[in-house]
């Protein structure tokens, strides 16, 4: 059984984990490497880190333009093949 007090307690933990961005770099940057040793990175990305900028709790990084998937119109627009490229995101 478990107690609402060790419950609340990893809540806390998860939340200060999430909340450490030098943590989130790391996410970030395995992420990218996957994306690069599958090929992927024409298909989907992540972000670049400005890690000098960076700190536990400030996270620097550029700003990536997206689309909704959901909105067609949005994703022929950077696309020539949409359905292959919706697919490609929703597996990545």
């Amino acid at each position: 059984r478990t107690s609402l007090s060790a419950v609340a307690s990893d809540v806390r933990s998860s939340m200060l984990e999430e909340l450490d961005f030098t943590k989130e770099v790391t996410n970030v940057e395995e992420f990218r490497d996957f994306l690069e040793r599958n090929s992927l990175m024409n298909d989907a990305t992540a972000p670049q880190i400005y890690c000098n900028l960076t700190a536990k709790k400030c996270l620097t990084m550029e700003r990536l333009r997206w689309v909704l998937l959901l909105d067609r119109e949005s994703v022929e627009r950077i696309t020539d093949n949409p359905e292959q490229a919706i697919v490609t995101a929703l597996n990545v």
